[in-house]
């Protein structure tokens, strides 16, 4: 039997998966967070009062009362773009962080 160590990079060209798997790719919150994957689109979440889940709804639910969650109905069209500056930002933050 022959032993010997190889080293390899992988490299991956096209990487894919649905909204619960992407999370584990891009290490975001997953579909259930504040922001989840539209961190830089500017859409939060919506959850219920005694909840924990954020669900992405763009219209403020009528007499919805929640912390955090106050913001007025979004209109499709007017979401910002992605920003590099907002990602490097972002990115010297995290390096930043002492663990």
């Amino acid at each position: 039997m022959l032993q010997c160590k190889i080293h390899s990079k992988v490299f991956l060209v096209l990487l894919t998966a649905d909204g619960p798997g992407m999370m584990h790719v891009t290490g975001f919150v997953g579909y259930h967070g504040k922001h989840s994957c539209r961190l830089y689109c500017g859409l939060q979440g919506h959850r219920k009062p005694t909840g924990k889940h954020y669900f992405p709804a763009l219209l403020k639910p009528a007499d919805y009362e929640v912390e955090g969650c106050m913001h007025e109905d979004i209109d499709i069209r007017e979401l910002s773009k992605p920003s590099r500056e907002q990602y490097l930002a972002n990115l010297q933050y995290l390096i930043a962080l002492p663990s």
